[in-house]
């Protein structure tokens, strides 16, 4: 006979409802206990010395919990002061993409336009963020609620707060402006912020980027020397020759267009996002 007051069980999260803040844990002898838990309750336990760290649960989660008679229905028994012991599949998830790049999630609906993210053959869940380019993103997800997509991870290092970033998402229109101008080698309006030590730093006119030129490679002197002309709040042509997509942020060239594709692009049109009004 267990005393629910004392001893601790431990088992995985296979079923938790974000939105109405409920789930279900099963043991390794097979055994399933229901448990509530929103911000309040965690807090409140953590009040009582019951836990000593709050987390949001999630599928897949292997907890520690203490067992007492449900509040909810009679004569069962049901989970509460949760500790998160792990996540044995999150950890799975990234010792395979060490070595597969390929791998896919199904997006999930959850509550208030949150998505999260299902990876293939893995029992886990996590949450999809925005990328920093990214726009819309949850009438994007709407649209593709059940589908397939590949995904990065971010927050690696803490299993509790990684995250998911879609490859295939939504772009700001600056993205595409940008993504254009570099793969035609057009040049584009960039406001000089500052000019020091070799080190150019710029923003774009269009949409505020900031991006920045170094100048330690130069060796033509008149280029040299109209370098050190630039100072801030001037606005200059100037070619981006790499688009960060990581940090929202741009390396540009002065001098030479760099188109990497080495393909042409019809004046006004995008390749990948189709007609860009200028």
């Amino acid at each position: 006979m267990i005393d629910h007051q004392k001893e601790r069980l431990v088992g995985e999260i296979i079923y938790y409802n974000h939105q109405k803040k409920f789930g279900f844990i099963k043991t390794s002898d097979g055994d399933s206990f229901f448990f509530y838990s929103n911000s309040q309750i965690r807090w409140d336990e953590k009040q009582e010395g019951l836990i000593q760290k709050m987390f949001t649960p999630f599928v897949g989660d292997t907890v520690s919990f203490l067992i007492r008679p449900s509040e909810y229905k009679k004569g069962e028994l049901e989970a509460y002061g949760l500790k998160w012991i792990g996540n044995s599949h999150k950890e799975a998830l990234l010792l395979e993409m060490k070595s597969n790049l390929n791998i896919l999630g199904e997006i999930l609906p959850g509550f208030e336009s949150v998505y999260y993210l299902k990876p293939e053959n893995h029992k886990c869940w996590l949450k999809i963020i925005p990328g920093p380019w990214d726009v819309e993103l949850p009438s994007f997800l709407e649209d593709r609620e059940g589908s397939w997509m590949n995904f990065r991870i971010v927050q690696k290092a803490n299993l509790q707060r990684m995250k998911a970033i879609l490859f295939e998402s939504p772009k700001s229109s600056i993205y595409d402006y940008l993504s254009y101008h570099q793969k035609a080698g057009f040049p584009i309006p960039l406001r000089i912020i500052s000019n020091k030590k070799g080190k150019i730093k710029v923003e774009t006119e269009e949409g505020g980027i900031k991006g920045f030129f170094i100048s330690s490679s130069i060796t033509d002197s008149g280029e040299l020397l109209w370098l050190k002309t630039l100072s801030k709040d001037m606005v200059v042509d100037g070619f981006v020759s790499h688009v960060l997509l990581t940090s929202k942020t741009i390396l540009v060239d002065f001098f030479k267009p760099h188109n990497p594709f080495n393909q042409e692009v019809e004046e006004g049109f995008s390749d990948a996002e189709g007609i860009i009004d200028f």
